[in-house]
């Protein structure tokens, strides 16, 4: 019985999901700031055979809800790139390892005359580790941050 209602939890969210894609799908890209400021939504469902990549299969049916924003803006030579991307990621069985996460990246290029350019940025996210690395079952949030 309990199988029977995750199974229509998970047809019913699908169901929502195409509906959400063919709105989508139907209108044109949402862009503010003069087309220099992009926000979007995204749902994915997702199967997997060997959640914890190990020897005896363990399958689950995880969805992923992610919002954000992207950005382009030129200035004279220079150029700012970046945004911010939130998501929540559920699982049907395994719950424990249900978490949110997060992606930030701004990104500077710059140009000085004709010969001279280069670029400076930031990018963090924080994810679930593949369980291929940590050969555990247990969740291991990870958290990574660098300038480039």
């Amino acid at each position: 019985m309990r199988s029977r209602g995750r199974l229509r939890d998970c047809a019913l969210g699908l169901g929502h999901a195409c509906l959400v894609a063919a709105a989508l799908a139907a209108s044109p890209a949402q862009a503010l700031w003069d087309g220099k400021l992009t926000p979007f939504v995204e749902e994915k469902g997702t199967r997997d055979d060997n959640v914890f990549r190990v020897p005896s299969p363990t399958a689950d049916t995880y969805s992923t809800t992610s919002l954000g924003f992207a950005f382009d803006a030129p200035l004279s030579r220079q150029r700012f790139q970046g945004g911010y991307t939130w998501s929540a990621t559920r699982f049907n069985h395994f719950t424990d390892l249900d978490f949110n996460g997060h992606d930030i990246r701004a990104i500077w290029l710059w140009q000085i005359g004709n010969d001279l350019s280069g670029q400076l940025g930031y990018t963090e996210n924080f994810v679930l580790a593949p369980f291929q690395y940590t050969q555990s079952a247990t969740p291991d949030l990870s958290s990574r941050g660098r300038v480039c």
